[in-house]
Formats: structure tokens, C-alpha cells, sequence
């Protein structure tokens, strides 16, 4: 593989593995857990939460990643890598 090609790949898993926390951290807050507890679980702001949470109550799962040009291209939601993630 050359150089550019395995970057590449990088990159995206780079951008796939933080979606899965995102959605992961959203779904222990709709799980009732506090804020607080879980932004020091996944080691981010609570504002960082707190957005997340805005997002997903706005517009659901899959316009929140829509949104998102780069994980829509990686996760491509017509199949079903975003749903692995959660």
C-alpha cells in the first residue's frame, strides 16, 4: 500500500472512531447517566456533551451525522457502519 493510500485509511478510521464516541457518549446520556460523569469517562468538556446533545435532540441520529460531511462519507449511512457504532 502505498503512503498516501495508508494515511488515507488512517485518517478515516481516525474520523470513524471519534464519531463512536460521540454517539457512544449520547447514548450513556439518553441512558440517564449525568453529564459531568460521562464527559470525565470520555475525557472532553461538558460543553463538548452538551453540544452533542443539541445536535442529536435537533435533528436524530442520522441527520446529526448528514450533517457531519466527513462522517457521513465514512460511516455511510445508506449501509450500516453507523449502526455498528452505536
Amino acid at each position: 500500500m502505498k503512503q498516501k493510500e495508508k494515511k488515507k485509511v488512517t485518517y478515516n478510521q481516525d474520523i470513524l472512531e471519534l464519531e463512536r464516541r460521540r454517539i457512544r457518549a449520547v447514548q450513556k446520556v439518553l441512558d440517564r447517566v449525568k453529564q459531568t460523569e460521562v464527559a470525565k469517562e470520555f475525557k472532553v468538556t461538558e460543553g463538548a456533551i452538551s453540544q452533542w446533545m443539541s445536535s442529536y435532540k435537533e435533528s436524530g441520529w442520522e441527520e446529526w451525522f448528514k450533517s457531519n460531511a466527513k462522517a457521513w462519507k465514512v460511516c455511510n449511512l445508506q449501509n450500516r457502519a453507523w449502526r455498528e457504532a452505536i
